[in-house]
């Protein structure tokens, strides 16, 4: 059930910022955001160009639209693997590039952002930072 809320108001989002200057794209307004709340995680992704936030932000969406994580066990060994020993990220980063997400397709649903979406998307985060946390 919060599997499909949570992909529903991600698609609402998108379709209410389709006629805005970066057409769909909510990369640009997550990683700013999220680095004006992080500026530890700015520092660590400063290599990197706006393809490739666009990539991680597709992932994240990936991730968090997993109804279960049992197929992707190996992937996200590796993933978080990969973030700590190449990029020296902490465990505590990923909450708050969560929480960035959620308030973000909070402001842009505006008015039809209800407590049945922030419902399911506190289920679907929670689920994914447990999965994170335990590789950590």
């Amino acid at each position: 059930m919060e599997y499909d809320l949570v992909a529903q108001s991600l698609e609402r989002a998108i379709e209410k910022t389709m006629d805005g200057p970066t057409e769909g794209d909510i990369s640009p307004a997550l990683y700013q955001r999220f680095f004006k709340d992080s500026p530890e995680s700015e520092e660590l992704m400063s290599h990197m160009d706006p393809i490739a936030l666009g990539n991680m932000t597709a992932e994240l969406i990936r991730l968090v639209l997993l109804e279960r994580y049992t197929d992707e066990q190996e992937y996200l060994n590796w993933e978080i693997e990969n973030h700590r020993n190449a990029y020296s990220v902490m465990a505590n980063m990923y909450v708050p590039l969560m929480a960035t997400l959620i308030s973000l397709v909070q402001e842009i649903l505006g008015e039809d952002w209800n407590q049945e979406y922030a419902s399911a998307w506190k289920q679907r985060s929670n689920l994914l930072l447990t999965e994170i946390n335990q590789r950590f």
